[in-house]
Order: C-alpha cells, then structure tokens, then sequence
C-alpha cells in the first residue's frame, strides 16, 4: 500500500508542472508593488470622503487582454459593501467604484459583469515583443457614504481581488492569474452636538443659543423650544440654571425675581439647586437627524414683583456615557 501511494503522488506533480508550463508559455500576469489599502481613513460627518487607489499589474509573455475584480467583502452584497466595527457592531456604508465620474460599481464574476464592472486593460504582442516585462497602473475609488452617521469606532474590511486573462464573458486560464487581499480601516470619531430651535425645527449645529421671550409676563404663561441632540454613542444631558430655577430683576440694587417651572420631555426638572441636574439619564445613540426633547417654561404666580426686566440663564451640557 505504501508504494501504490507514493508513485500516485509523483503522478499528480508531473501533471501539475505540465499544466504550468503550458500557461507560462503564453502569458505571465501577477500584482506588483504595493496592495492597495486603506489605512485609517477618518469618516467625515456630512461630507464625502474619496480615496483613489492604484495597483499595478506585471506582465510576461505573448499579449493578452486582462481584468480585476472585487468581492463583495463582509456584506456579502455588491450594493451594499460595509466595513465593520468588532467592538460596537457599527457599520459604516462604502463603495468601490471605476472612477469618480461614472461611478460604476467595481465586482467579481459571481455577478457575470460587463467590462465596465470591473477594472480592464491589455498588453498588446508589441509590448510582449519588448521583453523584460511591463507593467501597467489601474486607479479605482474608495468613497464612504457620506449619508450615514456611524457608531463611534474603528471600522475594518478586507476584499478579495483577483488578476484574470481574458475578458469578464471569456475569462482565460482556468481561474484567477493572481490574488491579493485588500485591507481597509477606517475611524469615526464621538460625535455630540447640540441644537437649541424653535419647535418642530431641524437640528442645526451653528444654533446653540436660543431665547424665549414672554414679553409682558404673567402666572401661567408659556413657552417652548426643541433641545435637539445628535451623538453616535450614549450620552446623559445636564442642565443648570444661572439664578437656581427663577429668573432675577436686571437691577443689582432689587432682588424681586420671577419663579418659573421647567419641564424636558414632559418631566419635571428641579433647578433650585444651581447644579448641574440630568434631565436625560441616558440617551442616544441618535440617528444623523437627532434626538428631539421638548422643552417647556411656565411663569409661576410671583406676587407683586418690582416692575422691570427679568433674565434666567440656562447651561446646557451633554456628556458621552
């Protein structure tokens, strides 16, 4: 029995040399240089962020047609590429596309492309006939979708590209000429921003002030305003009033004041103390568009106050958890 197997063994490596040869007698293709890789590319919130890559291709022997495609990566969708973050499951939306321009999606033969879906070019018998090799460059694009807003993280990704002979509808060889892995990491940053607007307005970064104005004041008066918070990891908000939950005379020499009630979300809030109190324990994450709180102020019978001018101040913090 022993015997059998090793003259089957030295069967099966002739055969594979034959094989070999024949293929090295017309054409050599294989990656050169660097692997294309994304390292630590940082996601900007509301913005596009595009990086052009270019790999190189060897070539050996007669001229022959050649192409790289791409796998899908982790998502398993040529759609809907992502990389991934381990630790908080986050994922962060990207495409592999030609070029800027036309945007054509770059993917692997499982999808049975057109030449426009994956990268192509040729070396002509001219260039063959030179001898000693040549090579040929190839960019694509890297974009993060910029309409997304990541769990703050370190996000990764690996793809599987593949140099083939031949076109995408008649591929050469027998399989791939060569491989290689594409390695991305990207990070997002924390993220938390607040917006003071009127109700139902839209979060807005710039708006981090905002004044309610009672005008002539009277027990029982209202006003209200949206406390808009866009974080991508939890967070609590704080409150603190200037004058301890009233709002004070603008006369250094008086110290009538105006006692008023506040509320977040439809809760109470006790401000007397002129600390810091939480009015959200705990929040977030928030989509790209915001978390949304109500905020309500109601005057309170104050007596016979002095007549004159009446201010509070509230500080309003948020705080990653």
């Amino acid at each position: 029995m022993d015997g059998y197997l090793k003259r089957h063994v030295l069967m099966l490596v002739t055969i594979l040399a034959v094989s070999f040869s024949v293929t090295e007698g017309l054409w050599s293709l294989s990656f050169r240089g660097r692997t294309p890789r994304i390292n630590n590319a940082q996601f900007l919130l509301d913005q596009e962020v595009m990086i052009s890559e270019t790999i190189r291709v060897n070539h050996k022997g007669r001229g022959t047609d050649f192409f790289i495609t791409f796998s899908t990566g982790q998502s398993g969708q040529f759609a809907n590429r992502y990389l991934l973050d381990p630790v908080s499951g986050g994922i962060m939306y990207y495409q592999i596309y030609d070029n800027a321009a036309d945007r054509r999606i770059l993917v692997d033969l499982s999808a049975g492309p057109s030449l426009s879906q994956v990268l192509s070019g040729s070396f002509s018998d001219a260039e063959a006939a030179a001898g000693g090799g040549t090579t040929k460059d190839l960019t694509f694009v890297v974009i993060l979708d910029p309409d997304q807003f990541p769990l703050a993280g370190q996000y990764a990704e690996e793809l599987r590209l593949e140099l083939w002979a031949g076109t995408p509808d008649n591929p050469l060889g027998g399989g791939p000429e060569d491989t290689a892995l594409m390695s991305m990491n990207a990070r997002m940053d924390q993220v938390m921003d607040i917006s003071l607007v009127p109700s139902g307005g839209g979060f807005d970064s710039s708006r981090t002030e905002l004044t309610l104005d009672f005008g002539e004041l009277y027990a029982g008066s209202r006003r209200h305003a949206d406390l808009m918070v866009r974080a991508n990891s939890g967070y609590s908000v704080y409150m603190r009033s200037q004058n301890s939950g009233v709002m004070m005379i603008q006369d250094v020499s008086d110290t009538s004041s105006v006692p008023y009630s506040l509320s977040v979300a439809g809760g109470g809030v006790d401000l007397s103390s002129g600390t810091d109190v939480p009015v959200v324990p705990l929040g977030g994450p928030s989509t790209i568009r915001g978390d949304r709180y109500d905020v309500g102020v109601e005057i309170e019978d104050f007596g016979m106050a002095t007549e004159g001018f009446y201010t509070d101040m509230l500080i309003i913090t948020v705080a990653a958890q």
